[in-house]
C-alpha cells in the first residue's frame, strides 16, 4: 500500500518519486525503528530520517567526520610516540579501515 496507497484512500501512497523514494523505502523497511514510525504515522520523511538516509544529516556527518579527522591529526604528534606497539597496530588497522570506507564513499560520489 505504501507504493500505491489503498484503493479506499485510507492509506496514502508514500512513494512520490519512484527513482528516489523506492530505494529509501527499502532502507526504511530494513530499519526497525524507521519501519515502526512509518507503520504508525505514515510519515515518510520522518522514517527516512530515522533510517539515517536524510541528505542534510548525511552531509552533516561528512563535515563532522572531517572535524574528527582534524582533531585526531592535530593530536597525533603528541600521542603517537607514547603508544605501545600493540596500540600503534590497532590504531593503524582502524585508520586503514576508515580510509577504505572513505574511498568507497568517494567512488559512490564519483
Amino acid at each position: 500500500m505504501w507504493l500505491y496507497g489503498s484503493s479506499d484512500g485510507s492509506t496514502p501512497q508514500v512513494i512520490i518519486r519512484q527513482g528516489e523514494d523506492r530505494p529509501k523505502l527499502q532502507k526504511i523497511i530494513a530499519c526497525d525503528i524507521a519501519l515502526e514510525k512509518l507503520e504508525k504515522t505514515g510519515d515518510f520523511s520522518s522514517a527516512v530520517h530515522l533510517a539515517g538516509i536524510d541528505i542534510d544529516d548525511w552531509l552533516s556527518s561528512v563535515f563532522k567526520l572531517d572535524d574528527h579527522a582534524q582533531k585526531v591529526f592535530e593530536s597525533s604528534s603528541d600521542v603517537v610516540d607514547t603508544l605501545e606497539p600493540q596500540d600503534q597496530l590497532k590504531a593503524k588497522e582502524q585508520l586503514n579501515k576508515t580510509i577504505s570506507r572513505i574511498e568507497k564513499i568517494l567512488k559512490l560520489i564519483g
